[in-house]
């Protein structure tokens, strides 16, 4: 996954919940998607997912409740904006020469959002695991997916 800024953002300072970039408005809680992964996993618009990273180490990372937004991004990538998924990323998790965090390189896993009758919102990590919930996607490779045309590495296998 990588991550994006809004139309009415800088770095970090939110300044509206639009984004005249990408036609999203009134909210940020969405994952951009390609329309033919979205068909492939059996996801519609609107469905509700939640994110999960796939760190090296093993530390559970989750970013809950993210709407799916149909997007012309290359096939097996995935877009959100920061600092919603910052949570995503380990906090040791750097580039090499520029020691920035590696927003740019997050390797996730979808799941549909997790509710149950009678609950509102979505599963919390507090005492469930994933038992309940559908995975989506797991890709794993013999190297890295490439996002082509992004110049990003969405997902490499482990060592």
């Amino acid at each position: 996954m990588v991550t994006v800024c809004s139309h009415d953002q800088y770095n970090t300072t939110i300044y509206g919940l639009d984004d005249r970039y990408r036609g999203i408005r009134g909210r940020r809680l969405v994952v951009f998607l390609h329309p033919e992964d979205m068909h492939t996993r059996g996801l519609k618009a609107s469905a509700r997912v939640d994110l999960i990273s796939e760190a090296e180490d093993g530390v559970l990372r989750r970013a809950t409740g993210f709407e799916v937004v149909p997007y012309d991004i290359p096939r097996g990538c995935a877009g959100a904006y920061f600092p919603e998924t910052n949570v995503l990323v380990p906090i040791d998790s750097y580039a090499d020469r520029s020691i920035t965090p590696t927003s740019k390189l997050i390797p996730i896993r979808l799941f549909k959002a997790y509710v149950t009758e009678g609950e509102r919102g979505f599963a919390s990590d507090q005492g469930r695991n994933f038992a309940g919930c559908h995975p989506i996607d797991r890709r794993r490779t013999g190297g890295a997916d490439s996002c082509q045309g992004a110049g990003v590495r969405l997902v490499r296998s482990p060592p």
